[in-house]
């Protein structure tokens, strides 16, 4: 409704002080009390008299205190709760920001049943029962309790507990927990039921512990630690010495001790007189590693550095009994092995093919390094260690067939040529 335009002169009417009323809280009868009212077709407008914030409309209460505010800058505050019936649109709601100090509820500061394209949600709490839309997704992935379920990638249980050491494990099925950090020197195992993991302590071996394994699962095939002398005529060639250890030397390669009687270390010779000479501890009866029984060796030395005079050096399995035959590809093996110039390889072979692993990265010939082949799965793999870490594992041209146990070295030319500081070697398998 417009109101009547007056001109100068004019006499007031009660229908002109009407119009006023009216404007302001409807016709007669109206039930609205002091309510502007704005013609059809036409926006409510008011101006504040500056543009940074610095005023405001502000509404207050019957005790002239402000509950909501809305200032020159466009930024609103509410002192009570906003119940939004419908959508609610938030570009950003924080605690600095459009509301101090927010608590995000189903039923609390905002109210609605679903929340839709939240900008940014800083430094407040949301607790919304109904759906949390962020651009197209739905988190519907919570249990009752607020934790997120496992499907969508949680733990569905409350983790605050951990701390150092501990370790997130599964509990039964579906169920996670925390393994609080074990014991110094006690290791992660699967407990005795084989139903849990657990820590526990490792008994440390002993010489009978040692004995009754064997007794029990392990044959030991060979073992020396070198402590006899050398020059006694029980190790002429081709003679055996402490257990399962044959002592083999050809084409003038010999054996040495660093210091006679002293034991404990020998060196593994070529001559420097005759070509393709060779010096070798193996298992020489027989060939008693079984492949399919997980043979095992151990052996401390210093291979020969890389050289052209260098035929082949090896240690570990080998079917083939003289060392100048360890370098051909037709032998059942698993051995350390290094022909000529090339560096240290983790080869196996099937009788007619090879694979082989570079080790040259991880070892250079000629350094002191503790070696370890290790069969499993009943000879369908084989681990290589050197100084206890694994350095190659081979699953393909696997030996099926016996082998011996060998350490040695044979040269192509006239030149000496050895294995250092052999400290000891053993070798075991399982038994029948």
């Amino acid at each position: 409704m417009a109101l009547t335009q007056v001109t100068a002169g004019d006499t007031a009417q009660a229908s002109d002080i009407n119009q006023f009323k009216n404007a302001l809280e409807g016709a007669s009868g109206a039930t609205v009390s002091y309510s502007l009212l704005v013609a059809s077709g036409q926006n409510f407008l008011m101006t504040l008299p500056d543009n940074a914030a610095a005023r405001k409309l502000s509404i207050r209460d019957s005790d002239l205190s402000e509950i909501f505010n809305v200032d020159s800058n466009g930024n609103m505050k509410a002192y009570g709760t906003a119940t939004v019936v419908g959508t609610a649109t938030v570009g950003a709601l924080t605690t600095a920001g459009a509301v101090a100090g927010a608590t995000v509820t189903a039923s609390g500061a905002v109210q609605g049943a679903t929340v839709v394209s939240v900008g940014a949600l800083t430094a407040a709490s949301a607790d919304i029962a109904g759906t949390l839309q962020l651009g197209s997704s739905n988190i519907t992935t919570c249990t009752a309790a607020g934790l997120l379920k496992h499907e969508a990638g949680g733990l569905e249980f409350d983790a605050s507990a951990i701390t150092t050491g501990g370790i997130v494990k599964g509990a039964s099925s579906g169920v996670m927990a925390i393994l609080a950090r074990g014991s110094a020197n006690q290791h992660l195992t699967v407990n005795a039921g084989g139903t849990d993991i657990a820590w526990a302590t490792v008994a440390g071996a002993s010489l009978v512990g040692v004995l009754e394994d064997f007794d029990e699962s392990r044959a030991l095939l060979m073992w020396s630690d070198f402590a006899g002398d050398v020059a006694n005529a029980a190790w002429a060639d081709r003679t055996s010495f402490d257990i399962g250890c044959t002592k083999w030397v050809d084409g003038g390669g010999t054996f040495n001790q660093e210091t006679a009687n002293s034991g404990g270390l020998i060196y593994l010779n070529t001559s420097a007189d005759t070509s393709t000479s060779s010096a070798a501890i193996m298992h020489y009866e027989g060939g008693p590693a079984d492949f399919n029984k997980d043979p095992r060796i151990k052996f401390k030395c210093n291979f020969e550095a890389a050289t052209s005079a260098l035929q082949v050096q090896a240690g570990g399995f080998n079917s083939a009994r003289a060392p100048t035959d360890w370098d051909a590809t037709s032998n059942d093996c698993a051995m350390f092995r290094s022909v000529t110039t090339g560096n240290l390889f983790a080869v196996t072979g099937s009788g007619s093919a090879e694979t082989t692993t570079d080790l040259g990265s991880v070892y250079t010939l000629g350094n002191n390094a503790v070696f370890e082949i290790v069969s499993s799965g009943n000879g369908t793999s084989w681990a290589f260690k050197i100084d206890g870490t694994t350095r190659a594992t081979h699953t393909s041209n696997l030996p099926d067939a016996k082998m011996q146990c060998m350490i040695g070295i044979a040269n192509n030319t006239t030149t000496a040529l050895r294995i250092d500081n052999l400290d000891y070697i053993w070798a075991t398998q399982d038994r029948d």
